[in-house]
Order: C-alpha cells, then structure tokens, then sequence
C-alpha cells in the first residue's frame, strides 16, 4: 500500500523569516535579562548625565519591580539621592538611602577585613587588628566574611599573648 502524501520536507537549517532572511537563535532567558539589564543603564546614564532625575528615578523603579536583579551602584545612587533630598522628597529618599548606606558599608566592611588581614599576618599589629574588626558591622558579613573576622580575631588574640609574654627564658 502506498501511501500518496509526500514526507515532510527536512528541516535545513534556521527556519526562514517573512522575509526569507534566516531568523536570529533564540534568546536564553539569563541573556534577555543581562540585555534588558544593560539597556536600562544605559538609559539610566543617559538620563543622570541630561540631569533628568525623575525619569531616572521612575526606570529605576520599573526595574526593580521587575525583580530581574536590578540595583544601582553607589555612583549611580548618589545623584537621585541627592535630588530628592534637595527636593525634600524624603519619603522616595529612604529607601535609596537605606541601599546606598548598605552598599556604602559592605565596601568599608571588606576593607576592615583586608586591614585585619594585613594588621596580622603582615605587619604584626595585632592590636589593630582587634579594633578594625570591632568597627566591623556583623549583620552585613556574608558567611566567608564572617570566617575570615572570627580566624583573624583569633589570631590576633593569640598573637597579643604571645606579645605579652615576651621572649621566654631559660629556668636555671
């Protein structure tokens, strides 16, 4: 028995456009949101550097309704913060405040701990050590930071002791 419908034809390659262009691969998901991402600051920049803080502001809330792992930077921050404050919009202020403060201090904590580091393992200044990581504001400390904080605290107590025993003589 034969059948009278032709197979059908084999797919080669890309299928065509209306045009008869071959249409683009498609997108990935995690590239859609790097570009929308990256067309955003770019619109964004373009507003900061026209002055043009509302809109700005107004991107900046489109995008993180999104919820795409949009947040400005402090650079970017700064600016619109500055406008509303002068604006007297304190309401629309706090929040951008409250992140720039966390971004501001999660800078200063991973400095404290680079000079913790340098205090003790480099220069032998374990006293410095202890009262850089004292300033330490714990709640923003990822789980390493927190590693790296309590290892150099440690050593640096230890390190005190040593210090304070001095070299040790020999009992006659």
């Amino acid at each position: 028995m034969n059948d009278p419908t032709p197979p059908p034809p084999a797919a080669a390659g890309p299928p065509a456009a209306a045009n008869g262009s071959p249409s683009p691969p498609a997108e990935s998901l995690a590239e859609g949101r790097r570009r929308r991402i990256t067309e955003a600051r770019r619109q964004l920049d373009r507003y900061l550097e026209l002055g043009a803080i509302d809109p700005a502001l107004t991107l900046h809330r489109q995008m993180t309704a999104v919820g795409e792992g949009w947040r400005l930077d402090p650079p970017r921050l700064q600016p619109i913060v500055d406008y509303l404050r002068a604006e007297k919009r304190y309401t629309e202020a706090t929040p951008l405040l409250v992140d720039l403060v966390e971004q501001l201090q999660q800078r200063v904590n991973n400095l404290r701990l680079t000079l913790a580091q340098v205090a003790v393992k480099k220069v032998d200044q374990p006293q410095l050590a202890i009262d850089t990581l004292a300033a330490l504001d714990h709640r923003l400390l990822t789980t390493d930071q927190r590693d790296i904080a309590i290892e150099m605290q440690g050593r640096a107590r230890r390190r005190q002791v040593e210090g304070d025993l001095g070299p040790q003589s020999e009992i006659r």
